[in-house]
């Protein structure tokens, strides 16, 4: 079984996108969708119930604000023996499930899996993005030529990981003071996570390895006040 986690914070023009990408699944093994309402004040609610009629979702209000005590709270019920994180503005390609399983299958020895970021323009972005700026820093959008195989953990991204549930069981959470949360908007939540709490070394083979899968897939909406130097200004500094 498969649990797709993310926490949610007033993801309402967003969320439907992620809900009908998971309707056309190609998976047929057994998954659950965990959604954490870190309290939001739009209808994210009511986005939710609109879709378990078709998909096995489970909806979480938690409304202590922060994104990884979202994260821990949903971890306390997920089921699955792979635990797939990703964001409410993320839509994954078809295969996204089926890949990633696939990807656990054949990598016993590793824990921690990832896979491509690509971008979904609201607005088609002027040139000076693509020449001044820089794309995994700002959006998370990985680098198109990476292929499947070891990685280290900084690339690992939140929006399309994948972790095994042994991993929790032996008590590891996501660390609370980092990552969005009331007062601040540090980002890197879960790189810190896995790079603080895993000890990884490539070479070490009792550590957990991070492995890069480039079948699994996602895009990350990006709207169009997103490319605005001003945001980008504070994306940077965050």
């Amino acid at each position: 079984m498969l649990t797709i986690l993310l926490a949610t914070l007033n993801g309402s023009k967003t969320l439907d996108l992620f809900f009908n990408s998971m309707t056309k699944q190609s998976y047929n093994g057994e998954y659950e969708i965990i959604i954490v309402d870190n309290g939001s004040s739009d209808n994210t609610k009511e986005i939710v119930n609109h879709h378990k009629s078709k998909l096995p979702v489970k909806y979480i209000f938690h409304p202590d604000k922060g994104k990884n005590k979202a994260l821990n709270v949903g971890l306390n019920h997920a089921k699955g023996s792979l635990i797939i994180f990703t964001d409410d503005d993320i839509i994954p390609t078809s295969n996204w499930l089926k890949n990633y399983q696939s990807c656990a299958d054949n990598n016993p020895s590793y824990n921690i899996f990832t896979g491509h970021i690509q971008p979904h323009w609201e607005q088609e972005p002027p040139e000076w993005i693509f020449r001044l700026v820089s794309l995994d820093v700002n959006y998370a959008i990985t680098d198109k030529n990476q292929i499947s195989g070891p990685i280290t953990p900084d690339k690992v991204w939140g929006g399309n990981m994948a972790i095994r549930k042994t991993f929790f069981d032996q008590g590891y959470r996501f660390i609370e003071t980092v990552g969005p949360r009331p007062g601040q908007y540090m980002m890197g939540g879960e790189t810190d996570f896995i790079d603080s709490n895993t000890n990884i070394a490539l070479t070490d083979k009792n550590a957990y390895k991070c492995w890069f899968s480039d079948k699994s897939i996602v895009s990350h909406f990006i709207e169009k006040e997103q490319i605005d130097p001003d945001w980008l200004k504070q994306r940077s500094y965050h």
